[in-house]
């Protein structure tokens, strides 16, 4: 098989991540050679400022929603029985101003004071933040602390479990920023506390911002008839189904039978049109495309234990499946979906 190639670019917010392949240079017993696959996916990065996402700064109560359309909501809160959540430097550019941030503010001293998270801010309370990021297969990549200086301390867990703790030193806090890099942590359930550090200095500091990643798309689709022709029954065209066997509903069934199941007629049956869809569906998704239409799975459920013809004598009435079956065929020629492949 070739060498592939990786690229990505940078687009603002969004980023491109394209995988070329030119695929089927092994065991190709003829002049054909499987097309070239070009998977796709989409990157988009979004970093939350925290504070701008508040109506106002000051004192934000004891639970805030920082609502970021159309990426879900973040909300910050404290557990403390006398603190409030705190927005410092409201409207200021959160690129250039270390001093703008979440913090924490005492109510028994009418929030007045640094505001911070640590000892000489916001006490010992932790701020919590409680994602609810959209899509669901959101991540966390960075977290920036700011009025970080040096010799004061931070402590950041997720889920309880610590995530990064350290101290200024005057070479990690440029400009008092601290540039938290997190392993592409998943923000489904994702619960994040800053507490006060064990540095030298004041331990206090906010939270600036956090950068999210997600990705959307990938691949593309063959038709129904490029996966019939191309299962290793054809002369000259070779076998490049990416798996040996399929269950459609509950019934698993080989590559062989699942060929003879593309090839028959349906004559009114409308099992067999939406299975032939299905398989063509499924070999895609094994293949690389993404996402998978929910069809997929709704069309399982109804085959349920149905055996297939040729394969076995199942029935289902085309006004039962035409929705489905539409469905399938619009993501498997590419109308849906992420596109279809050049053939």
């Amino acid at each position: 098989m070739s060498a592939s190639s990786l690229v990505r670019c940078g687009l603002g917010a969004v980023g491109l991540l394209a995988l070329v392949t030119a695929c089927g240079e092994q065991g190709v017993s003829g002049p054909e050679k499987n097309p070239q696959l070009v998977i796709q996916q989409v990157v988009t990065t979004t970093s939350w400022d925290l504070v701008q996402l508040t109506p106002a700064g000051g004192d934000l109560g004891a639970s805030i929603d920082l609502i970021n359309a159309p990426f879900g909501k973040i909300t910050a809160s404290s557990p403390g029985t006398n603190t409030h959540v705190f927005g410092k430097d409201f409207g200021q550019d959160p690129l250039t101003d270390p001093e703008k941030g979440l913090g924490l503010c005492l109510t028994t001293n009418g929030c007045t004071g640094d505001n911070e998270i640590g000892t000489l801010g916001g006490g010992l309370d932790p701020l919590l933040l409680t994602f609810f990021v959209l899509p669901s297969n959101s991540v966390l990549t960075h977290i920036s602390l700011g009025s970080v200086q040096t010799g004061e301390g931070w402590k950041i867990s997720a889920n309880n479990v610590l995530l990064s703790a350290g101290a200024g030193d005057g070479i990690n806090n440029p400009n008092s920023i601290v540039d938290v890099a997190v392993a592409s942590l998943s923000t489904t359930g994702l619960v994040l506390k800053f507490e006060t550090g064990a540095g030298s200095g004041g331990n206090d500091y906010l939270v600036r911002n956090v950068t999210i990643e997600s990705s959307s798309g990938g691949g593309c689709t063959f038709t129904q008839g490029y996966w019939k022709n191309h299962g290793g029954t054809k002369k000259n065209i070779p076998n490049v189904w990416p798996v040996s066997s399929l269950t459609l509903g509950t019934v698993s069934y080989t590559q062989a039978q699942l060929i003879a199941i593309m090839e028959a007629p349906t004559a009114g049956n409308g099992l067999l049109s939406l299975a032939q869809q299905l398989i063509a569906a499924k070999l895609n998704v094994a293949n690389g495309a993404s996402p998978a239409p929910s069809a997929i799975a709704d069309a399982d459920a109804l085959i349920g234990g149905l055996v297939i013809p040729p394969v076995g004598s199942g029935f289902l009435a085309p006004a039962a499946t035409s929705s489905l079956n539409d469905a399938l065929t619009a993501f498997n020629e590419g109308t849906t979906g992420p596109g279809h492949c050049t053939e």
